[in-house]
């Protein structure tokens, strides 16, 4: 029987194997595909991701500068001195941290799809093809559709309608001219955004938005994203005639679920919930998620007390954390603000378009460099009185929670 049984190898499972085998303890970690393998992902790592996790920066694209463009096509660049983030495919990102965490001494077990959890008095029990595998405890990282979460009677039945749908399509090539690395076309869609990201060989374009939110089937709105948008479609004219790969995937971005913590069992990453709910990052999210995770359950095995009322101390932990619960609940009241009106979020594009500070604070906001909080206060007192106001008449509550940084940053269930 091992100590503990992480399930998913993406960068919450790594980074939870990666702990715990650190620490000493018994960790296998359960995929059901091969690295490297395909994710949907934009695939932007954050430059807080890059320092706290030793990512490594060549391993990617570095990005400076992002092209903004509003609701009625304004449009500027926002340019920082100092990086911004990389652009790396997930299966080079996965693969490496992975690596990491077989290295420190956790085993991997690939190609086995967990079909259902269990959990007795004695053990945790995991059933794949044939077989059941046994632990201590058992880590739930198996993204959004996460079995760990449904076996265990923890994901709403509302989780997959009233979340977000990702269409992406893989467009190979370069823009000619040099580029910014990043661009973010807002207006297509109620919530949420559209963007272009130049890795290194190829395109990866998409939309980020609650599935709600489409007027049309999703791959149908990237469509038409790529072809028919005033500013997008031109620049990708050329390169869109070539085989494009289309793809998608569903992303938490209505807040982490209730409870996260069960006898013997924790959830990380995707299958809690701990995605940005203002941008849709998820990957410092979910490591954050996960390095509480271990750093919980290194007491609780040593003790041999894992019973849900000693590993609730993770929800408590990971709710109070300015970087974790607390972003994710601001990052909320920040979405109903800024997309509740058309026309309002044009205005402050163009406010950001015209000062320099105001982009700096915009990058602050969509690469994370800084508590949501200090940054959205930053932002209001820069923004005209009129916007401000603008802004209260969208939503006077929102407005004042995010004064006072009072939000609930879990999924809502009514």
């Amino acid at each position: 029987m091992h100590d503990a049984i992480v399930i998913g190898s993406g960068p919450s499972g790594s980074q939870c194997g990666l702990r715990l085998a650190e620490k000493g303890f018994d960790v296998l970690m359960v995929e059901k595909e091969s690295h490297p393998r395909r994710k949907v992902c934009g695939g932007a790592v954050s430059e807080k991701a890059i320092q706290r996790y030793s990512i490594p920066p060549k391993i990617g694209k570095e990005v400076s500068d992002a092209l903004f463009c509003s609701p009625s096509q304004h449009t500027f660049t926002a340019r920082s001195r100092d990086r911004l983030a990389i652009l790396v495919p997930r299966e080079r990102l996965d693969e490496l941290l992975v690596r990491r965490a077989v290295e420190a001494g956790a085993s991997l077990l690939v190609g086995e799809d967990v079909k259902a959890v269990a959990i007795d008095a004695d053990c945790a029990r995991a059933k794949v093809r044939g077989r059941t595998l046994k632990a201590r405890v058992i880590i739930g990282a198996d993204g959004f559709a996460s079995t760990v979460a449904r076996s265990m009677g923890l994901q709403p039945e509302s989780w997959l309608g009233n979340n977000a749908f990702c269409p992406v399509a893989y467009i190979p090539g370069r823009m000619g001219a040099p580029q910014p690395q990043v661009e973010f076309y807002f207006g297509l869609v109620d919530v949420g955004y559209a963007w272009i990201f130049h890795h290194v060989g190829h395109l990866n374009v998409g939309i980020g938005s609650l599935l709600k939110s489409y007027v049309r089937p999703p791959q149908d709105e990237l469509k038409a994203f790529i072809g028919r948008h005033p500013i997008a479609s031109r620049r990708l004219r050329d390169l869109a005639q070539q085989s494009v790969e289309f793809s998608g995937a569903y992303l938490p971005y209505n807040g982490i679920l209730r409870k996260t913590f069960s006898d013997r069992l924790l959830l990380v990453g995707d299958a809690a919930g701990f995605v940005s709910t203002l941008t849709g990052e998820g990957i410092f999210y979910s490591m954050k998620s996960a390095e509480i995770a271990a750093d919980v359950l290194e007491e609780a095995l040593t003790e041999g007390d894992l019973s849900q009322a000693r590993l609730s101390k993770y929800q408590r932990r990971w709710k109070r954390d300015p970087e974790l619960g607390q972003d994710i609940a601001l990052g909320l009241l920040i979405r109903r603000l800024i997309f509740g009106k058309s026309e309002l979020l044009d205005r402050i594009m163009i406010h950001c378009r015209d000062d320099e500070q105001l982009q700096r604070l915009l990058l602050d906001l969509v690469f994370t460099r800084g508590e949501y909080r200090k940054t959205a206060r930053e932002l209001l007192k820069r923004l005209p009185a009129s916007v401000n106001l603008s802004l209260f008449g969208v939503s006077a509550g929102s407005v004042i929670k995010l004064a006072l940084g009072r939000a609930s940053p879990f999924f809502p269930t009514g």
